[in-house]
């Protein structure tokens, strides 16, 4: 799948399996009211990458890593993103904010995180902060989230809860 314009869409039949740095951060975006004159954009949810940690983005069922059952229960370590959300994997490269990738959503898909390490409180825990969000943080926070506000209304998009 080739990115267009810095978007790498996340279509039918996508997987992609991948390593970020420790310090990266996997922001979860939904655009909450996408047909006022200004769209409304949130903060779903976030994870703070730990050495070793793997991510899997997925809607393709041979390559879920639980039964079609248990993904639908969902877990600290697992979200399900909608039609209309957005990924934006941040970090820092070369000591500035980066955006290392931004996926957005075209159909439904789980997003899985491993970490590195097989411990109940890392797999408990996958994710959480490891400090207080600096000011620092915040603007590589930011650096994702005007990367997907930028791509503007959503092409697709359900709201949270339907079916």
């Amino acid at each position: 799948m080739v990115a267009q314009g810095g978007q790498v869409p996340l279509e039918d039949d996508s997987t992609f399996r991948l390593c970020p740095e420790a310090g990266d951060y996997l922001l979860w975006i939904r655009c909450t009211e996408p047909l006022c004159d200004s769209p409304q954009f949130t903060f779903t949810d976030f994870w703070e990458f730990r050495e070793g940690d793997k991510l899997l983005i997925t809607n393709r069922v041979d390559d879920y890593p639980a039964t079609v059952e248990q993904m639908e229960e969902g877990g600290p370590n697992l979200w399900k993103a909608l039609p209309g959300d957005r990924l934006a994997w941040v970090g820092w490269r070369a000591g500035r904010p980066t955006l290392v990738a931004l996926f957005n959503c075209l159909r439904e898909v789980y997003v899985y995180g491993e970490p590195g390490s097989a411990t109940v409180d890392s797999i408990t825990g996958f994710g959480a902060p490891t400090g207080e969000a600096t000011p620092e943080v915040h603007s590589l926070w930011m650096v994702g989230y005007d990367a997907a506000v930028a791509w503007g209304i959503p092409r697709s998009w359900k709201p949270p809860g339907t079916v």
